[in-house]
């Protein structure tokens, strides 16, 4: 089932959820996408699928590219498993990296079929229980995890200028601000195949997850973000997150997904945030209605 825009929904396991894209205040087009889906039945054990993407591809092609990704993975992860997924041949990393290879292909055919050659899309989109998330991630799209008060980047961005960061040459802040920042080295639609990078990482109670366009980062600060998610619901933080990002000039589209993880607290206290799990796995290699 496919979930409204801007609602708090609870699933069936306690996550709270929801999403919201936004124009901006420059944009003409909105060419973001973002989309919730509860209880897919083509990833046993999941519980929601979450979904950011953000087109490429200038007039009407970006915003086709990036509806065309959410439909495809939406349409794939609800199919009834077939008889290697229920026997556990194909692990739920495998399946998503298949549904993502199945938006690029519809990509490049409607492209092909509409005459809107070169879009394409970035997707951020995570597979998520109360114990543990998948992340399947193309193009500069994030997905973030906050952990008592630390918001950490999960994904690695496919752009020219965060290739240059791990390679040394440039540092976080310069990136921020260089001229080819919104270059990007990976995408969905562009060619005939793509890798899509996937990891397995562990989950907490009271983690949020949060996805979002390059519209959110670095318009708002991490500081902003971080407050934000703490202090409110998931349907009014991404509000919030979308107003912050317009009342600093919102230069492009802002989409947002928040996925709140059930606290379980009784009182008893948490221990220091550990940034990163000893049972995070890292394998390398976007409207919807009710």
């Amino acid at each position: 089932m496919t979930l409204q825009s801007n609602i708090d929904h609870t699933t069936p396991s306690g996550l709270e959820v929801a999403h919201l894209t936004d124009t901006g205040q420059v944009r003409q087009m909105n060419q973001d996408d973002t989309g919730l889906l509860q209880e897919p039945t083509g990833l046993p054990g999941v519980d929601t699928v979450a979904i950011v993407a953000d087109g490429i591809g200038g007039h009407r092609g970006g915003e086709v590219a990036s509806a065309t990704a959410i439909e495809t993975i939406i349409r794939e992860l609800t199919r009834t498993p077939g008889a290697e997924d229920q026997a556990g041949v194909r692990s739920n990393g495998e399946i998503f990296q298949q549904a993502i290879k199945a938006a690029n292909s519809a990509i490049r055919r409607l492209a092909q079929e509409q005459d809107l050659q070169g879009m394409g899309t970035t997707v951020t989109a995570v597979a998520a229980s109360p114990n543990n998330a998948i992340i399947a991630n193309v193009g500069d799209s994030r997905t973030y995890r906050l952990r008592l008060g630390y918001l950490e980047k999960l994904t690695d961005d496919h752009s020219l200028v965060a290739e240059q960061v791990r390679m040394g040459y440039l540092t976080e802040t310069e990136a921020e601000a260089h001229p080819q920042r919104n270059v990007i080295t990976r995408a969905l639609g562009i060619a005939p195949d793509v890798e899509a990078d996937i990891q397995v990482v562990a989950l907490e109670p009271g983690d949020i997850l949060m996805l979002c366009s390059d519209g959110l980062y670095p318009v708002v600060p991490y500081e902003e973000i971080r407050t934000i998610l703490e202090t409110y619901s998931p349907a009014a933080a991404c509000q919030k997150l979308v107003e912050q990002a317009n009342a600093s000039g919102g230069p492009d589209n802002i989409s947002v997904v928040v996925v709140r993880i059930p606290s379980g607290d009784t009182g008893g206290g948490r221990s220091q945030p550990n940034s990163t799990s000893a049972s995070d796995i890292t394998m390398r290699g976007g409207k919807v209605s009710q």
